[in-house]
């Protein structure tokens, strides 16, 4: 590797930046999602996204209490 490689991997373990299992699954199909759908616009003859057919299941969303009285 590199030296500047070498670095960039030492200061995203530094920064906690890698994730793994379920999360990291979901946030890899999410770009590659992202990443056909753009191809899909330029280029309508390719076939459907095949992540639309992957179960996501690692991230949930939070349940966030937005009541009024509680946000002093």
């Amino acid at each position: 590797m590199r030296r500047d490689q070498e670095e960039v991997v030492a200061a995203m373990l530094r920064h906690d930046v890698f994730v793994s299992g379920a999360t990291a699954g979901d946030n890899v199909m999410r770009g590659q999602r992202s990443v056909y759908n753009r191809a899909l616009r330029q280029f309508p003859d390719l076939p459907l996204n095949p992540v639309g057919n992957v179960n996501m299941s690692g991230m949930h969303r939070r349940e966030v209490d937005a009541n009024p009285d509680k946000l002093h």
